[in-house]
């Protein structure tokens, strides 16, 4: 069981260009229903961008 942490919220105030080694990720989710990994681009009170990534068959 993971514990919860709430995910990471990137914000920028200017055109910012983001490495894909450098971009923050969270994983979330539990053993019975399978893990998410997120990639998260953008969050504030206007935008969240993120890609969910989930293994082969993976459904939410």
């Amino acid at each position: 069981m993971m514990t919860y942490k709430s995910s990471p919220r990137p914000n920028f105030d200017k055109p910012t260009h983001i490495k894909y080694k450098k971009m923050q990720t969270y994983i979330w989710g539990d053993k019975e229903a399978g893990y998410v990994k997120d990639w998260i681009y953008l969050s504030n009170k206007k935008l969240h961008q993120i890609i969910f990534g989930m293994k082969p068959r993976g459904f939410f």
